[in-house]
């Protein structure tokens, strides 16, 4: 059994990736989702929990201790998030029910080291990576909030002001592309910002789902400096940048570089994808 809680755009390529034959109960608050549940209490399954919210809207509704006891199969809950405190609240009473857990995406977590797998990273089927040869029409793109990153809306801002058009958009606020895969695909640039907002003020960085997506949509990485994604890839992959005003330069710099582009994004494509391949994340887990 694998409880997931991942933002509705990872959802439909993580779909795509469950191994065939394992039922995917999406949760809602309702009856009707327990009784499904149970029906499958012996065998694997997978729990989608599209957000927190509603998963603490679930488990509201009866004893998690008594729920769990019911399943048979290895309990694993993969957290989309160890940094924001409605996850560590969420995490408090659920860690201590399961086996293992996961945080997709995170180099690292604060939640209790004993039952934690790292090292894991969300699945993407072979099906959604680019060729080589894939068409590249958008110049720079950012797909992903600004509403709780005001430090994402200056980057943008100063960039425009720059004469650096960034197409952007997204986040759990503005709703993301339709395909947000083929819309990177489409990309010769994405920038990434690795902090993530917990609401407390914490300085956490996330290796961000963006370069995953980036590396095998073979759409190069322009990252602000940080401690995390350097563990997993080098300068010859990603860029990382300190300061926003170095930005225009370098970004004019690289979109005329195809050469080094393509060189860069063929390496970071190679690593990732031995990465993601949904049968490494799925041996990892079960």
């Amino acid at each position: 059994m694998v409880l997931s809680g991942f933002p509705t755009q990872v959802l439909e390529a993580c779909a795509k990736a469950v191994p065939p034959g394992v039922p995917v109960c999406p949760v809602t608050p309702a009856a009707e989702t327990v009784d499904r549940l149970f029906s499958y209490r012996h065998e694997p399954l997978i729990f989608v929990c599209a957000n927190i919210f509603k998963a603490i809207a679930f488990f509201k509704a009866f004893s998690p201790g008594d729920f769990f006891g019911e399943f048979r199969a290895k309990k694993t809950v993969i957290f989309a998030d160890a940094a924001k405190p409605v996850w560590q609240d969420f995490a408090k009473f659920i860690i201590p029910l399961v086996d293992a857990y996961v945080v997709a995406d995170c180099a690292m977590t604060p939640l209790p080291a004993e039952k934690w797998i790292p090292n894991v990273y969300l699945p993407i089927p072979e099906s959604e990576w680019a060729s080589e040869t894939g068409e590249k029409v958008d110049d720079v793109v950012f797909y992903g909030s600004v509403k709780l990153y005001k430090e994402r809306q200056e980057v943008l801002d100063y960039l425009r002001g720059q004469g650096v058009p960034v197409l952007s958009g997204g986040g759990m606020e503005q709703g993301y592309p339709l395909d947000f895969l083929a819309a990177m695909r489409r990309a010769r640039i994405t920038l990434n910002f690795s902090n993530c907002n917990t609401g407390a003020g914490a300085n956490m960085h996330h290796v961000k789902g963006r370069i995953w997506e980036a590396a095998v949509s073979r759409t190069l990485v322009v990252e602000t400096a940080n401690p995390v994604t350097p563990k997993l890839f080098t300068p010859d992959e990603m860029i990382w940048f300190e300061s926003q005003e170095e930005l225009p330069a370098l970004l004019r710099k690289l979109l005329v570089d195809d050469k080094l582009r393509f060189q860069m994004t063929s390496r970071m494509f190679e690593k990732a994808a031995q990465l993601v391949k949904p049968e490494v994340f799925w041996t990892k887990i079960s």
